[in-house]
């Protein structure tokens, strides 16, 4: 010890520390930098790091197990740059929502008529994905109506959604514009070739277990969304959804969901609650991801809630009425 009462180091180990730092960057400068490069033949790989919260928590391995599935059997890129691919978890609920609302009415036979926002062609055979807030994807309906489906459309006070030629407008006063996460609309079409707004339903993705009633007074404003052509509420289903196993569940208990959907005329509100989980395991084998088991419930719902009919029913209704039309012998 030192006077001071210190710790003293020896001055014999001082000089023996230096003399293996010299030792050490004798060894390093020996080896030049073309040592340090990958072998001949070998490429760096970008991973997905597999640490013990993604090989250990379910939730977080089965979004790695989706994505490196999808990133493997598809041709398009989802992102290009770092800031994009960094997004929330509650972002992507919202966005995997939406591509499952258009996965559902797909395999309910409705057909793709385009879509903005969605698909950007970056290379001659590449396109980049990008879910952006106004994406809009339109089906084409047997009996010549259209479904929009919307990811995070701009909802206007009504000055500005008209001048915009936006179909709807926000219809309580006020500044701020609303936007939900999904607005499906059914269009009209009329003889002159311009589609009417007819109803309008909107889906807002919650990622929480649990629903309360401060979320759903949240989104009750969006029955208030009106149509710009004529001023009409169109809004008359507005749905949470959220990760959990309920189902399709109505908030109001005088109402039921059953395979033509809702057990009201359509001029009432129907809200409700959807829990839609995805998958706990990934698919066998080369098949892609299924489609949502209660959206697709929906989905179908829906349309037979509407009259609208896919591809296939409006062609057997047709085969039908043809025979029926035959006369008798």
């Amino acid at each position: 010890m030192c006077p001071s009462g210190e710790s003293h180091v020896p001055e014999c180990e001082l000089l023996g520390t230096r003399e293996q730092g010299k030792r050490v960057r004798r060894r390093a400068g020996e080896y030049p930098p073309a040592r340090l490069l990958l072998p001949a033949g070998l490429a760096a790989v970008a991973r997905v790091p597999h640490g013990p919260i993604f090989s250990n928590v379910v939730p977080y391995r089965r979004f790695r197990d989706e994505l490196l599935r999808y990133l493997g059997a598809s041709l398009a890129i989802l992102d290009e740059g770092l800031e994009e691919r960094a997004k929330s978890t509650g972002r992507m609920y919202e966005q995997w929502i939406f591509l499952q609302v258009l996965a559902a009415l797909r395999e309910c036979g409705l057909s793709p008529l385009s879509q903005e926002g969605l698909l950007t062609r970056s290379r001659r055979h590449r396109f980049t994905i990008d879910i952006e807030r106004g994406t809009r994807v339109s089906f084409r309906c047997p009996d010549g109506r259209s479904v929009n489906v919307r990811y995070e459309p701009w909802v206007h006070p009504v000055t500005l959604a008209r001048s915009l030629h936006d179909t709807v407008y926000r219809g309580r006063s006020g500044e701020n514009s609303w936007c939900p996460d999904v607005l499906i609309e059914v269009l009209a079409s009329s003889s002159d070739r311009t589609a009417s707004l007819d109803y309008a339903i909107v889906i807002d993705a919650k990622y929480t277990s649990r629903i309360n009633p401060r979320h759903q007074d949240g989104v009750r404003k969006y029955n208030e969304i009106r149509s710009t052509d004529d001023d009409r509420p169109v809004v008359k289903q507005v749905w949470l959804a959220h990760p959990s196993d309920e189902g399709i569940t109505p908030w109001d208990e005088a109402v039921e969901w059953t395979s033509a959907g809702p057990s009201r005329p359509q001029n009432e509100i129907v809200n409700g609650t959807l829990g839609v989980m995805p998958p706990a395991t990934p698919p066998v084998g080369d098949v892609g991801s299924p489609v949502n088991e209660i959206l697709l419930e929906f989905a179908k719902g829906i349309l037979a809630y509407l009259n609208i009919k896919t591809g296939e029913e409006a062609g057997r209704d047709k085969a039908l009425g043809s025979v029926d039309s035959r006369p008798l012998k």
